[in-house]
């Protein structure tokens, strides 16, 4: 449980940095836009990694994450292929 809390009070600096930057400066050697994204992908990494340590027993977890790569792959896919398939306007 600590670690969740250290990783969210990081993500909150980092907010509170970008904050202050504004547009335009830089962060760490980083754009405000490429920090950003940082701070969101570190969020999401923490959601997930809580999920994998604390989640369900390792032999439950292989059916639900397969169900969803499949979902995320076809996703990119529809994304990547937009314009041949029409959903672009």
């Amino acid at each position: 449980m600590p670690f969740l809390w250290v990783a969210l009070g990081i993500m909150a600096l980092g907010l509170v940095v970008l904050f202050a930057v504004g547009n335009d400066g830089s962060v760490l050697g980083l754009s405000s836009s490429s920090f950003a994204r940082l701070i969101y992908l570190g969020a999401l990494l923490t959601v997930i990694g809580s999920v994998l340590i604390r989640g369900r027993p390792r032999g439950n977890l292989l059916g639900p994450a397969t169900i969803w790569i499949a979902i995320i792959l076809v996703l990119v896919l529809a994304y990547q292929y937009r314009h041949l398939l029409g959903f672009s306007g």
